[in-house]
């Protein structure tokens, strides 16, 4: 599949020193996030290859004699070790048993350069599919003599399940239910979305394509889709309904029995790097409890790169505490996730709780938060509570299906949201949604293009600041901000005051601004004609907003590269007024920038050469 890669480094000029803003380390107060490397000088590598005829668990693990499994090499590895994992596909949950212990003492998994590595929840199912009883469909509503002989029953055999069966357990049990939110509570009957969360985990693949899961039997009849599935209460009875004249027992078949791919068993392990694996297929619940197919497990300073996460249940990767009732450890975050693809997860691509001093960055996230669950507040692509001094940045998401492009909820100190491209949101609240923070974050230089409500959302949040943005075509507001009364954080009442909206350029959007509360800036933002409103409450605004609005013609043009439909660059026209560079500047920042041609009042910004279109 292609890729999208996309810097967009725009830095507007004109109000209270937001020039000064840069695509790089600095954080909302001026201070520098601290970086840091894997600076191990390793002393051996142990090598696994499953497609080896010499490969055994017994072996050395030397590149003459390799593991079998990846898991027999996390049994052994230490710090200052790394293992090289041979391509194949690996059907093992791993649990490495060490850690590091600094940046120059880590343990390092990589899959061999140039290799495909993959590391999956799911076993081919081999069994035999039948056609049911009559018994089974005087029970249900299958009445169609055609619909009958399109439905097939197998039981899956008990040994594909080492610890815990994913067709057992459902979404969302009634522990996990009781430590809910009131609010999340309340949603469980919400639009339908309680039969989602009594699903069962399991996951279902039709030569290699993800198939529904339906909640009763008798939805095999009534679901519109060809392909679909029901699982009795055993956990082990599956009901398959296929196209007609597909038999079953020729289809290539694979189901998740394990719930994750990859997890330290001891919590807070720290100093590991996971680069260039494709973790797959994971029969894994929904969050609370943030249970990835990746999972840290609560561990601090992880590099994960270059890794392809991909079709989870609930999670893709987690790199927080898991749930926020469960006591801190130690060290908590710390980590850098960069230049990983996130694909096709049920809930969040990425997650995590109390996420500290830790960098998000280059990565592509595309068709995630697939179920259809946004009322039980956890779908997003990025979803991370509690961000303490840390960024989110230079991140491509596309067509999220139910949730936020990035979520930063609850408790958010220091931290800044910047240069992200966000495209195709399909969320009740916007692309960006910023939560419940009372201490300063930013939301600078992301490009929001296409949702189906705000471009850029927040409650609850005091002191935030959002500028330099561009927002193209939110179906309600460009920029919302909203408050529930009398929420604390951390003792703190959010009363939304004192955020500010400068220097953003809004193209499009229903409404440009949404804001109630009079304390906060409003200013110095471009925004165009097309618009119905410029406020949602026209009655509640302080006369000091907008003193130095743009309201301005302006078109949205994407330019492809030649002979193709990959963009080159964007372009947006002022057709009818001259530019003011007094009001709108760019800044020199290293990257590709946006320059302005005079003779037709247009701003040009050019795209990464290595940008593509899936």
């Amino acid at each position: 599949m292609k890729k999208l890669v996309l810097i967009i480094c725009l830095v507007f000029q004109g109000f209270m020193g937001f020039s000064q803003i840069k695509n790089d380390n600095t954080l909302p107060d001026g201070t520098a996030l601290e970086t840091w490397k894997d600076n191990t000088k390793y002393e051996k590598i142990y090598y696994v290859d499953t497609n080896n005829p010499k490969a055994s668990d017994d072996s050395p693990g030397t590149f003459e004699l390799p593991f079998k499994t990846i898991g027999k090499a996390a049994e052994v590895v230490k710090p200052k070790q790394k293992v090289i994992v041979k391509e194949g596909i690996y059907r093992e949950k791993v649990t490495p048993r060490f850690g590091g212990e600094s940046d120059e003492a880590m343990i390092s998994y990589e899959a061999a350069p140039n290799e495909k590595v993959i590391i999956t929840g799911a076993e081919k199912l081999i069994t035999n599919w039948s056609q049911p009883d009559i018994d089974l469909f005087k029970k249900s509503l299958i009445k169609s003599e055609t619909l009958k002989k399109r439905v097939w029953s197998a039981k899956i055999p008990f040994s594909y399940f080492e610890k815990g069966n994913p067709f057992a357990r459902i979404n969302l049990t009634s522990w996990m239910f009781s430590h809910l939110a009131k609010s999340q509570r309340n949603a469980f009957n919400l639009d339908g979305m309680g039969q989602y969360f009594a699903l069962k985990r399991g996951l279902m693949f039709i030569e290699g394509n993800r198939i529904t899961q339906v909640p009763n039997y008798k939805d095999l009849a009534e679901s519109e889709e060809d392909t679909v599935f029901w699982v009795e209460d055993d956990g082990l009875t599956i009901h398959l309904k296929t196209a007609e004249g597909i038999n079953p027992n020729a289809l290539d078949i694979e189901i998740t029995t394990r719930e994750q791919c990859f997890a330290p068993e001891e919590v807070g392990t720290g100093f590991i790097k996971i680069k260039g694996f494709t973790f797959e297929k994971g029969g894994n619940p929904f969050p609370i409890d943030q249970k990835g197919l990746l999972s840290t497990n609560a561990g601090h300073h992880w590099i994960i790169e270059n890794n392809t996460v991909q079709w989870a249940n609930g999670i893709g990767v987690d790199i927080g505490i898991g749930h926020w009732t469960k006591a801190k450890p130690e060290i908590s975050g710390y980590h850098i996730v960069r230049n990983n693809t996130f694909l096709d997860n049920g809930i969040c691509g990425l997650a995590g709780n109390a996420i500290y001093y830790t960098i998000i960055e280059n990565n592509y996230l595309e068709r995630n938060a697939f179920y259809p669950v946004e009322k039980y507040f956890e779908n997003a692509a990025i979803k991370t509570h509690h961000n303490i001094n840390t960024i989110i940045r230079n991140n491509k998401i596309i067509d999220t299906k139910f949730g936020s492009g990035i979520w930063m909820d609850y408790g958010n100190v220091n931290s800044r949201c910047t240069n992200n491209f966000i495209q195709n949101t399909n969320s009740m609240f916007g692309a960006i949604f910023m939560e419940g923070s009372v201490k300063r974050n930013l939301v600078d230089n992301n490009f929001v293009v296409e949702s189906t409500s705000s471009g850029i959302y927040q409650h609850d949040c005091d002191s935030l600041l959002v500028v330099n943005n561009l927002v193209v075509n939110a179906r309600k507001s460009g920029i919302r901000m909203s408050y529930h009364p009398e929420r604390r954080m951390f003792g703190k009442l959010a009363q939304m005051k004192n955020n500010v909206i400068a220097s953003n350029i809004i193209i499009a959007s229903d409404t440009i601004f949404s804001m109630k509360d009079t304390d906060n800036i409003i200013d110095y933002n471009y925004v165009s004609k097309k618009h119905n409103a410029m406020f949602e409450h026209p009655d509640e605004i302080n006369p000091n907003w907008n003193k130095h609005i743009q309201i301005v013609e302006m078109d949205l043009k994407i330019v492809p590269h030649q002979n193709t439909q990959n963009p080159k660059r964007i372009e947006i026209t002022f057709p009818n007024r001259k530019f003011e560079k007094n009001i709108y500047q760019l800044n020199q920042v290293p990257g590709p920038k946006g320059i302005f041609r005079k003779k037709d009042n247009t701003l040009s910004i050019p795209i990464n050469q290595g940008l593509e279109i899936r």
